[in-house]
């Protein structure tokens, strides 16, 4: 893409061109990005957003820890990547403000007794758990969230008991505040889901059939493999990437779980872990 070209003007940004993605995919699969672009703060990334909305350039943001499956054919455009500017925590009068790009586990750092301590045991990052639609987790500790969109930054302070707005499709990420409960009936009793993990039961679903493990188990489909993937027998719903495999056999896995368990149970399950980018070109 010519359009590309046009990265170059912004100063600090570490541009890679055609970076295969399955070196940053927690399920280690995928073609190249036409460019993968770390961002070291948000005044670069506002540059960058701005750049790719006159140059008509597509673009994705992939956090760490974000589960993708992306398609031996790449995905075209800009895939952002925040940068050290997005990995911070700040303790304020308000509560603790945590950049989108830093792992929860780095909050062990603040010590073990405070109200954040189950949040150090979480996986993954802010932005990975919002990518994933799974910031509801922060119901009880969530006061106010920042997004870069357009022109800069808006932010949304949230009422005890207001529902976690919606990230707009066109913004990104930037920051939560967070602070400790306002009403102990209220603490988190979820948790963001981990990589790797594919499958949910649907929530409509009860008795036995609603757990993941057993579902799989009484299916036989614990321990199924193809070629180089395999469902775990000891972490329900979650696919194992062996080495060397693509994602098209992943996608055929699948395919094959879905539909024994819809035949055997009658249970359509549900997945979490989105598949992008283009098929390879047949040679």
């Amino acid at each position: 893409m010519h359009e590309l070209a046009a990265l170059d003007g912004v100063e600090g940004l570490l541009i890679r061109l055609d970076e295969p993605l399955h070196r940053h995919t927690p399920l280690r699969v995928g073609g190249p990005a036409d460019a993968f672009v770390t961002v070291p703060d948000a005044d670069r990334l506002k540059a960058l957003l701005k750049i790719c909305r006159t140059q008509k350039i597509p673009w994705r943001v992939h956090w760490p820890f974000s589960d993708w499956i992306v398609r031996e054919g790449g995905l075209r455009g800009v895939t952002i990547r925040p940068g050290v500017g997005f990995e911070k925590i700040e303790q304020t009068d308000g509560g603790l403000r945590i950049g989108a790009a830093t792992p929860w586990s780095a909050l062990r750092a603040l010590g073990p007794e405070g109200w954040w301590h189950s949040l150090a045991t979480w996986p993954g990052t802010p932005g990975s758990a919002a990518d994933a639609g799974e910031l509801t987790c922060l119901a009880s500790l969530l006061r106010e969230v920042r997004w870069m969109r357009g022109r800069g930054v808006e932010s949304t302070t949230l009422e005890a008991g207001a529902p976690i707005p919606d990230i707009p499709k066109n913004a990104v990420l930037i920051d939560l505040l967070l602070g400790p409960e306002r009403n102990l009936s209220m603490a988190p009793t979820t948790r963001p889901t981990g990589p790797g993990v594919f499958f949910t039961v649907p929530p409509e679903i009860v008795g036995p059939d609603a757990d993941l493990g057993d579902l799989l188990a009484r299916t036989g489909l614990a321990g199924t493999r193809l070629r180089s993937w395999r469902m775990s027998e000891v972490a329900p719903g979650t696919l194992v990437h062996l080495g060397g495999g693509t994602a098209q056999d992943l996608q055929l896995l699948t395919q094959g779980i879905l539909a024994r368990v819809e035949k055997s149970r009658g249970i359509k399950l549900s997945t979490r872990i989105p598949t992008l980018g283009r098929r390879p070109k047949r040679r």
